[in-house]
């Protein structure tokens, strides 16, 4: 139960710090450049050009390219977890 709620906390400051929950480019600066470590910032960032500066799709690939790459580092870390806690009580091969 309490890890439940340290989840929820980190996940809202996650988004505050993001810009989910308040505008980025009216935080200080040294709170914009810690948001860009949020997966939330990316995606926001990524929407703005679309939406609001109108950009063209092929400026979004930096943030594309960074969401994929933090979803192949997760998806991975978790995938080798799951094998050892597996292996760790005799499951499978």
């Amino acid at each position: 139960q309490q890890l439940h709620g340290l989840g929820v906390m980190l996940v809202l400051i996650l988004c505050a710090i993001g810009g989910n929950l308040f505008p980025r480019f009216l935080m200080p600066a040294n709170l914009q450049e810690l948001g860009r470590l949020t997966f939330n910032a990316w995606a926001l960032d990524a929407y703005q050009k679309i939406f609001w500066y109108e950009r063209p799709v092929i400026d979004l690939l930096p943030q594309v390219v960074a969401l994929v790459a933090v979803a192949v580092v997760f998806f991975s870390l978790a995938y080798a977890l799951t094998r050892r806690s597996l292996h760790a009580r005799g499951v499978g091969s």
